[in-house]
């Protein structure tokens, strides 16, 4: 939108000043042989286009990595979310598909120094309860606040209302629920609260190949207390409709409970990477 468009010229000039070498345009970094791209290891910083002040250091990228991809890690490194991400580079706006190999120099002793604008998405339904945003673009977020009283109770499952993304590209209306699963099958209070997260397709198919940022946050007052992230890359679910996160121990939920509201929030954010053709299943 025009508004991001008026902190090019900031950025431009933050990267001007920074001391770190960085390129004028894409096209003069140097040739992408697909075997140096395997093999390519990218320093980045992350910094913020409205303060200049640095967000992230030392984040390790390959070069093979999309502009999509790094955000991705930049959300499970971060409490920025991935829909929230606009990235540009020596003052030009990056495109989620482009590939950092052919974006970035591929030496150099310093970090690339990459601005971020953040950007709240607006939620296009939504209840107390569970707030979804998926309006056709290649990311949906999820947002469902839980009743931490039913950390105490001898369900082994609790689950949300059912609720639709629409990734585009010919998946529209894909029914999902959310579910916090107690650990070793046992029933919430028998395990003190501990579980994991599962994200399901209703469909029995739903034909994307996409990857999977799960949060659990307490917040007061709209400001995150304390808060975890849990990823998976990449995630086919028409090959298992139900991807459960995280993939080693299981989580205290309890310790994430705000206290004035008795609450804690579970976040999705589900980035579409490819449509899946069934029949290479």
């Amino acid at each position: 939108s025009s508004r991001f468009h008026s902190f090019l010229p900031l950025a431009a000039e933050m990267c001007r000043h920074a001391h770190l070498p960085v390129s004028a345009s894409p096209s003069s970094a140097t040739s992408t042989d697909p075997q140096r791209e395997q093999t390519l290891k990218l320093q980045l910083q992350i910094n913020s286009a409205c303060s200049g002040e640095v967000l992230l250091q030392n984040v390790a990228a390959e070069g093979t990595w999309t502009v999509r991809r790094l955000k991705l890690q930049i959300a499970s490194d971060s409490c920025i979310s991935f829909a929230g991400q606009i990235l540009l580079f020596a003052g030009r706006l990056l495109a989620d598909n482009e590939v950092l190999s052919t974006l970035l120099p591929q030496a150099s002793e310093y970090p690339h120094v990459l601005m971020l604008v953040r950007s709240q998405p607006k939620a296009s339904a939504g209840s107390r309860q569970l707030t979804v945003v998926s309006n056709g673009g290649p990311v949906s977020c999820v947002r469902w606040r839980v009743e931490a009283q039913n950390l105490r109770r001898k369900e082994m499952t609790l689950t949300s209302p059912m609720f639709e993304l629409n990734f585009g590209d010919g998946l529209d209306k894909v029914p999902f629920k959310l579910s916090l699963l107690a650990s070793d099958d046992r029933s919430f209070a028998k395990s003190k609260g501990r579980g994991f997260i599962q994200l399901k397709c209703l469909n029995g198919e739903a034909a994307t190949c996409a990857g999977v940022l799960a949060r659990v946050s307490s917040s007061s007052d709209g400001v995150i207390a304390k808060q975890e992230a849990y990823v998976d890359h990449e995630y086919c679910f028409a090959t298992n409709a139900a991807l459960k996160l995280p993939r080693g121990s299981s989580i205290d939920f309890g310790v994430f409970a705000d206290r004035p509201s008795s609450t804690f929030e579970v976040a999705v954010e589900i980035v579409h990477l490819c449509k899946v053709e069934m029949e290479d299943l």
